[in-house]
């Protein structure tokens, strides 16, 4: 129960200005140039999810493709998108390649975004924004915060663009709520079979 009353204030800190530290913690966040929608249509999450998944995942043996795989490097925990913003909650392995994977996948949706619907210019407000996490709350608490996104235009729980379905069943392999649940146990002593109602009881008593 004292799990609720520690970490009740989840709004995050201003993002400030990259502090790249390697296994370093971060809150990602980009919103549409003159906060216009970058997802105008389900195809365009499923877009966006498919190419977050191509990154993300164990490449095929087999496979010629030549994009950059950020499998082992870059960990997604948790991540939310909506219709002109996105949050991501993610752990880089090495100092610099938490630049190269956003810059990868910026330009890639942008490319797929501008061409769809023959548009030019900026399809992002700015490069994106991250904001180093330095407390084990903080890593707990924003990951809250990224899965109550939605929560005045839908119902949290069956939101399809975010995280929180896996965190409440099985997630597949290209994120991991397991720094979240690993946290629960060993600094609250939640035991594994009660992880997912816990924290959905954390995430939904801090969305009202």
């Amino acid at each position: 129960r004292f799990i609720f009353a520690l970490y009740s204030n989840n709004m995050p800190h201003q993002l400030t200005i990259r502090n790249f530290q390697e296994g370093g913690y971060y809150h990602i966040f980009n919103r549409g140039n003159e906060k216009k929608k970058i997802f105008r249509s389900q195809e365009d999450y499923k877009k966006f999810l498919s190419m977050l998944k191509e990154c993300l995942s164990l490449p095929l043996v087999s496979s010629h493709h030549r994009r950059k795989n950020f499998h082992g490097e870059i960990l997604l925990i948790a991540f939310c998108l909506m219709p002109n913003h996105f949050h991501f909650c993610v752990q880089q392995k090495s100092k610099r390649v938490l630049a190269e994977f956003m810059q990868s996948l910026m330009v890639r949706y942008s490319i797929y975004f501008n061409t769809k619907y023959k548009k030019v210019g900026h399809l992002f407000q700015d490069k994106y924004k991250a904001r180093l996490i330095t407390t084990d709350g903080d890593l707990l608490n924003i990951t809250s915060y990224i899965h109550r996104n939605p929560s005045k235009s839908s119902p949290i729980i069956v939101y399809p663009y975010s995280s929180l379905q896996g965190y409440l069943a099985k997630w597949p392999s290209w994120y991991s709520p397991e720094p979240i649940f690993s946290l629960l146990k060993t600094t609250f002593g939640i035991p594994d079979d009660r992880m997912r109602s816990t924290y959905k009881k954390f995430v939904l008593q801090n969305s009202k």
